[in-house]
């Protein structure tokens, strides 16, 4: 719902015998529908998105979290860049979709006063 929080996790484990060093990176998105008028840009998802190393045989945990006081429907795109690289160098995104509805919370309180004095 439009200002709660959602939290999800991101679970980085690196496998092999070599310290892997990373850097996140958001990626610009295409708008689906350029002749619309978007809204200022404001950010609904907030993460740990600074550099750091993953030992071997760790497990990093991201905590990623989504909110929005507004209703929405929002996506962000991020890449993992590591060096050494992984994966023989394919790209490793993260896609982030966030949807945030509104909640009528006086909808019962209307339908007895329409009740009511109707």
């Amino acid at each position: 719902m439009a200002g709660e929080i959602a939290s999800s996790q991101l679970e980085l484990h690196n496998e092999g015998s070599t310290a892997i060093y990373y850097s996140w990176e958001q990626l610009p998105m295409t708008n689906s529908f350029p002749n619309l008028i978007t809204r200022t840009k404001s950010v609904k998802f907030y993460f740990n998105s600074s550099s750091g190393v993953i030992c071997p045989g760790v497990t990093q945990q991201v905590e990623i979290i989504f909110k929005s006081e507004g209703d929405c429907i929002h996506t962000e795109l991020w890449q993992l860049n590591t060096h050494p690289l992984l994966l023989q160098g394919a790209s490793m995104q993260v896609t982030l979709r966030g949807v945030a509805l509104y909640q009528d919370k006086t909808a019962a309180q209307r339908l007895f006063i329409q009740v009511v004095y109707n």
